[in-house]
C-alpha cells in the first residue's frame, strides 16, 4: 500500500556521485558547508599530494577541485581525472592568471556558497517531461499518459506561482519550518535561513537564488525528485522568484539568440530524449545556460557521457513575459553571460546529433505556446467555449461551473475499480500484464471524466478505444468496456442505450459466468428506474443464483435492493432476511459504494452509526456517504470535512491495510474536486496526482 508523504521530509541533497566528486586542496580545514555538500569529500594539503593519489583512479570517475588562494600547476590541470577547478580566495587576496593557459579553471570566488551554487546550477542533471504536438484535428486516442502528466506539471507550476488568495505569511512559515528541519544541526545555514526570513522579497529573490546554496539545493532537489509535498513547501519563495523573474523579463531586450548548456547525460537518459525528437519537452527545474559556448563546455571537458544543449531563442519584439532572463548582473562570473530559464519552460526538441570529435548536440527551440495545447486537449471533451479563452484560470472556471451545474451527477461512479474487479472476475488475472497499456491509460482518464459527471466524454473515450484497437466483442476488454459504457449511460438516464450495451455483453457471456451475475444486477437497476420492480427483483435474484457462495462486488448492494423491493411489496419477513444477509457482508472486500438516493433520514442514520462504529473500513464508508449527501445538497464545506475525516482514517491505518487500496484514489479525487470549488488549486492538483500515482502503482496495474 502506498502511503502519501504528508509530513515534513528531510532533503538529503547530495549530488550524483556517479557524475563527480569534490576535492579540497588547502592546508586549512574544509569549510563546513563543503563537507555537508559532499560526504565523500577528499582533502589534500597540496596539488602534488592530490596528483599522486588520484592518478591511481582508472575509473570514469571525475573530480572537481576547489583550490584555496592559488592557481594549480599545468601538470595537475592536465590530469584526465580533473573535470574542472574552482579557486576560493580569502578576503583581500587577488590572483591574476591567463584563462587561455588554464582552460579547466572555472573562475575565482570570494566564498564557498558561491562555488557550491555555481556547481549545482552547472552540474546537477535536469529532469524533463515530454508532450507530442497536439493537432487540432487529432483524436484523443493519439494521445498518451505522458500528455496528461506533462499538462499536470504545467498547471501545477502555474498555480504554484499564482497562489489564489494565499496567506503568504503562512506559506513563508511552512517553508522556513522545512528549511530549519533540514539544517537543524547546522548553525551557519540556520543563520542564513534567519537572514532569508528577514530580508527576502520579490525585489531580491533572484539574488537569493543565485548566491545562496542552501536555498538552491533544497528547491531543485524537490523539483528534480518530483516530491509534490516538498514542492509545495517552497511555494512562498517560488512566488517571490516568479514575480522578480517576471519584472526583469519584461524589462530586458528579447532579441533572437542561442544559449548553451553542458551536461553529463547517461545513455538511458539520452535514449529517452532521442525517442521524443519532434516533441515538446518541459524542463522541470530551473535551467542555467550560457551565451558563451566555451563557458558551457568547461563543465563537460573530457567527460565520456557529455552532451551540449543548444537552445534557440526566437526573436521577440514585445515586452511580454518570457520564461528566461539574463542574470549576468547577479552572477559571480558575469563573463559567462548566464541565462536562466524558469522551471517548467517548454521547448521543441528539434534534433539530437552525434559529433565525431565532440559531445552530442541536443538542439532545442523555446516554445511558450502551451496554453494552446491545453485548450485543444480539453476541447476534445468539453464545449466549444473552452477554446475561446487563452488563460488557464478562465478554462478552469468554466470547467468548475460545468460540474457545479449538475452536482447529483458527480461522484456517482467508480468505473476504474469496476474495470479491475470485472477483469479479475472474468479472467482470474490482474490487469497489469494482460491488457494493452493504451487501454489502461484511458481507463484512468475516462474515470476522471465520469467522476466529474462528464459521462459523454468518458463514453466517447471508451468507444474510441474499442474502435482504434479493433477489439473483438468476445475479448475480455470489450466485454468489460461495454458493461462500463452501459453503466455510464445508466447514470446519464439513457436507459435504452445502457440496455443495448448490456445486450452486447449478454450475447457473448456464458449464463453461468460469475460476471453475468454483475450484469444482471445492472439490468435490475434499469428496471428499477423504469418502475418495473418485479422485473428488477427477478434480475437481482438471478444475480444471487449465479453468484452462489462466491464473491461479486455488488452482492451487498443486491441484498439491499431485494430487501427494499420486498419491503415495498409488504413481504417484511423475507425483506428482513435479506437485510440480515446484507449486514453480514464483509465490507473489507468492497470498494466505496454509494446508494442510489441519500436523503436526510439516511444521513442521520450514518451519523448515528458513526457514534458506535469502530471498524475503519465501515467508518470510511459512512463518512464518504455523508460527504456525498452534503455535496449533492450544495453543502460543500461539510462535504469536504466528511471526506477529510475519511482520509484521516486512512492515514492512521497500517500501510498493509488492503481495503483502502481500491477506495483511496476515489476519495482523493473527490476531495480534490471540492478543493477546486474552493479555488485551492494546489491542494486539488496534489490530491489528483496522488490518486493517479496510487492507481499506477496498485497491484492490479
Amino acid at each position: 500500500m502506498l502511503k502519501s508523504c504528508l509530513s515534513s521530509t528531510k532533503l538529503n541533497d547530495i549530488p550524483n556521485h556517479d557524475d563527480f566528486r569534490i576535492i579540497w586542496i588547502s592546508f586549512d580545514n574544509a569549510p563546513r558547508d563543503l563537507v555537508d555538500f559532499d560526504n565523500h569529500l577528499k582533502k589534500y594539503e597540496s596539488c602534488e599530494a592530490c596528483e599522486n593519489d588520484i592518478k591511481k583512479f582508472e575509473s570514469k570517475l571525475r573530480f572537481v577541485a576547489i583550490v584555496k588562494n592559488s592557481i594549480p600547476e599545468t601538470d595537475f590541470e592536465s590530469l584526465c581525472q580533473i573535470q574542472s577547478i574552482y579557486i576560493l580566495l580569502e578576503k583581500n587576496v587577488n590572483i591574476d592568471y591567463n584563462p587561455t593557459n588554464h582552460p579547466k579553471v572555472v573562475g575565482s570566488f570570494k566564498n564557498i556558497d558561491a562555488i557550491l551554487n555555481h556547481l549545482l546550477r552547472r552540474y546537477l542533471s535536469i529532469s524533463t517531461s515530454s508532450l507530442q504536438e497536439i493537432k487540432s484535428e487529432q483524436s484523443l486516442t493519439k494521445l498518451d499518459e505522458k500528455t496528461f502528466i506533462f499538462l499536470w506539471n504545467q498547471i501545477f507550476i502555474y498555480y504554484l506561482i499564482h497562489p489564489n488568495e494565499a496567506n503568504m505569511e503562512q506559506l513563508k512559515m511552512d517553508m522556513l519550518e522545512q528549511c530549519e528541519l533540514d539544517y537543524n544541526n547546522n548553525e551557519v545555514q540556520l543563520r542564513k535561513i534567519k537572514c532569508f526570513d528577514e530580508t527576502c522579497s520579490d525585489e531580491n529573490a533572484i539574488q537569493w537564488y543565485t548566491k545562496d546554496s542552501f536555498l538552491y539545493r533544497m528547491l531543485n532537489k524537490a523539483f528534480r525528485t518530483k516530491n509534490i509535498d516538498l514542492m509545495c513547501k517552497f511555494q512562498y519563495f517560488m512566488t517571490l522568484l516568479y514575480q522578480n523573474f517576471e519584472r526583469l523579463s519584461k524589462s530586458q531586450n528579447k532579441y533572437s539568440s542561442i544559449v548553451y548548456r553542458g551536461q553529463i547525460m547517461y545513455k538511458n537518459e539520452l535514449d529517452k530524449l532521442r525517442s521524443n525528437v519532434g516533441s515538446l519537452i518541459s524542463i522541470n527545474t530551473m535551467l542555467s545556460t550560457s551565451r558563451d559556448h566555451a563557458a558551457a563546455s568547461v563543465f563537460i571537458r573530457g567527460a565520456e557521457n557529455a552532451v551540449i544543449f543548444k537552445i534557440n531563442i526566437p526573436n521577440q519584439n514585445d515586452k511580454s513575459f518570457l520564461p528566461f532572463i539574463d542574470i549576468s548582473e547577479f552572477s559571480e562570473l558575469p563573463s559567462e553571460e548566464e541565462v536562466l530559464f524558469f522551471m517548467g519552460t517548454v521547448f521543441s526538441l528539434d534534433s539530437i546529433q552525434n559529433q565525431p570529435d565532440g559531445p552530442c548536440v541536443i538542439e532545442l527551440t523555446l516554445n511558450d505556446d502551451l496554453s494552446n495545447h491545453f485548450r485543444k486537449l480539453v476541447s476534445i471533451f468539453l464545449p466549444a467555449q473552452f477554446l475561446l479563452s487563452i488563460k488557464i484560470d478562465d478554462i478552469v472556471n468554466i470547467f468548475v461551473q460545468q460540474i457545479k451545474y449538475k452536482p447529483r451527477s458527480i461522484m456517482r461512479t467508480d468505473d476504474y475499480n469496476m474495470f479491475n474487479q470485472y477483469y479479475y472476475i472474468l479472467t482470474g488475472k490482474q490487469t497489469s500484464s494482460n491488457i494493452n497499456s493504451t487501454i489502461i491509460i484511458y481507463t484512468h482518464l475516462a474515470f476522471f471524466f465520469s467522476n466529474f459527471g462528464l459521462y459523454a466524454g468518458a463514453i466517447y473515450l471508451y468507444k474510441k478505444v474499442l474502435e482504434s484497437n479493433h477489439i473483438s466483442t468476445t475479448n475480455p476488454e470489450s466485454i468489460i468496456i461495454h458493461m462500463i459504457i452501459g453503466y455510464l449511460y445508466y447514470h446519464s438516464s439513457e436507459y435504452d442505450e445502457a440496455s443495448l450495451n448490456y445486450a452486447i455483453v449478454l450475447s457473448v457471456l456464458d449464463e453461468e459466468k460469475l460476471l453475468t451475475g454483475e450484469l444482471y444486477r445492472h439490468l435490475g437497476d434499469i428496471q428499477m428506474k423504469k418502475d418495473n420492480a418485479d422485473n428488477a427483483l427477478s434480475y437481482y435474484e438471478d444475480a444471487l443464483r449465479i453468484a452462489g457462495n462466491q464473491h461479486i462486488p455488488s452482492i451487498k448492494y443486491i441484498y439491499e435492493q431485494i430487501s427494499h423491493i420486498l419491503e415495498q411489496q409488504g413481504n417484511f419477513n423475507n425483506a428482513r432476511m435479506y437485510k440480515i444477509q446484507s449486514e453480514k457482508t464483509d465490507l473489507k472486500k468492497y470498494y466505496l459504494s454509494v446508494p442510489a438516493i441519500i436523503n436526510k433520514e439516511k444521513l442521520i442514520s450514518y451519523q448515528s452509526q458513526l457514534n458506535n462504529e469502530t471498524e475503519p473500513v465501515e467508518r470510511v464508508n459512512l463518512f464518504y456517504k455523508s460527504g456525498i449527501y452534503y455535496f449533492e445538497h450544495d453543502q460543500f464545506k461539510e462535504a469536504l470535512e466528511s471526506f477529510l475525516e475519511a482520509k484521516s482514517i486512512y492515514e492512521n491505518q497500517p500501510s498493509s491495510c488492503d481495503p483502502f487500496y481500491e477506495c483511496l484514489p476515489t476519495l482523493f479525487e473527490n476531495i480534490a474536486m471540492l478543493y477546486l470549488f474552493f479555488k485551492d488549486y494546489i491542494k486539488a492538483l496534489v490530491l489528483w496526482r496522488k490518486a493517479i500515482d496510487i492507481r499506477i502503482n496498485s497491484p492490479s496495474n
